[in-house]
Formats: C-alpha cells, sequence, structure tokens
C-alpha cells in the first residue's frame, strides 16, 4: 500500500505517457470517437493526471476535462469516453523498472499495435510493446512551458543574491559621517 501511495504522490500532477520502444507519446485522435494513439510531437501529447480509486485502481483522467477518462472500448481499443467508474475505466501501473510500467485493466496490458497503430488491451506478455514512461509534462515540453527550466532566470528571483544586479554587495547604504561618527543611511534627506 505504501508503494501505491508513492506512485500516486510521485504521478498527482499533469504527466505525459511515453512509449517506450517507439519514443512517442499519448495523444488524441478523432475518428469516431476520440480515440488515444502515439505521435512523435510532444506538443501533441495529452496531459493526463491519476486519480486514486480503491484497492490501488486508478483513473486516468484527461487534465484539461476532467470529465474524460482512459476508457476499453468494447473493441479493446483505448480511447477517450466520459467518466462513469466502470472496469473498463479503472487501470492499474505496475511497475516494470525503475521508469518503465505496464498499465492493466482487468488483468490485461495496454499494448501499442503496429498494424493499426492503435493501444489495444492484449494479455500480458513481457513485451516492449507494452511499456510506457511517465513523465512530467511541464519538464519535457519545453514548447508549452518554455521558462521552467530557466525558472531563476530573472534577477529577482535569483536563489544566490550575490548574482543578482540588485543584490548591494558593499555596505553602501549606509555611511558613518565623519564629524559626528553616527551612522546614517545614504538615502535619507
Amino acid at each position: 500500500m505504501f508503494f501505491i501511495s508513492w506512485i500516486f504522490l510521485r504521478f498527482s500532477q499533469s504527466v505525459i505517457i511515453m512509449h517506450t520502444i517507439e519514443n512517442t507519446y499519448m495523444t488524441l485522435v478523432d475518428e469516431p470517437c476520440t480515440y488515444i494513439k502515439l505521435t512523435s510531437d510532444i506538443g501533441e501529447a495529452i496531459d493526463v493526471t491519476f486519480t486514486d480509486h480503491i484497492n490501488g485502481l486508478i483513473f486516468i483522467k484527461e487534465t484539461n476535462n476532467p470529465d474524460q477518462v482512459f476508457n476499453i472500448s468494447s473493441t479493446k481499443k483505448l480511447r477517450l469516453y466520459s467518466f462513469n467508474g466502470l472496469e473498463t475505466q479503472q487501470f492499474v501501473l505496475k511497475t516494470v523498472d525503475n521508469d518503465n510500467y505496464n498499465i492493466m485493466n482487468r488483468g490485461e496490458c495496454l499494448t501499442y499495435d503496429q498494424k493499426t497503430s492503435n493501444i489495444i488491451l492484449k494479455p500480458c506478455t513481457n513485451s516492449h510493446y507494452q511499456l510506457f514512461t511517465i513523465k512530467d509534462s511541464r519538464r519535457e515540453n519545453n514548447d508549452v512551458y518554455p521558462y521552467e527550466d530557466n525558472y531563476y532566470a530573472n534577477d529577482f528571483r535569483e536563489p544566490n543574491p550575490e548574482r543578482s544586479q540588485h543584490y548591494l554587495s558593499e555596505p553602501t547604504y549606509h555611511n558613518r559621517n565623519p564629524v559626528t561618527n553616527t551612522t546614517r543611511s545614504k538615502y535619507s534627506y
């Protein structure tokens, strides 16, 4: 239970899901339904959040529209669908190694199908096509969040005040008056 809580806390923010082998990201494709496929353009990647459910199950919700969640269709394709809480929308993250996960639904794994380019539900076989990496969307997508990696670029937010242009390195704001031997602010009138 501790491990599941740690995973949930680690991914309680907006994330993107990357297919490990193809080095592509999950995206939305409008066909008769809104299916989830893969794209190499990180700008088109879908931002999702994981919402905790019972017994380690999670709902994978679209960040911008939390009423839409990952759902397994009757043809076993992964799609985005209105939230109803049924078992077709309940997933489990199973850790394979440090950064790779199997995303499971009812004991089967999400699998990238090269022939149809769909993400479908198949029995778990430890295939590389069933491995996904979960990444923080703000750190990965520099086009959408251009200042994230350069957060302290503005001198006012500089963590090291000596490097800031606005830092007074010398005690110039207090001067001793040589005649009266008193301290007086340089800026007092």
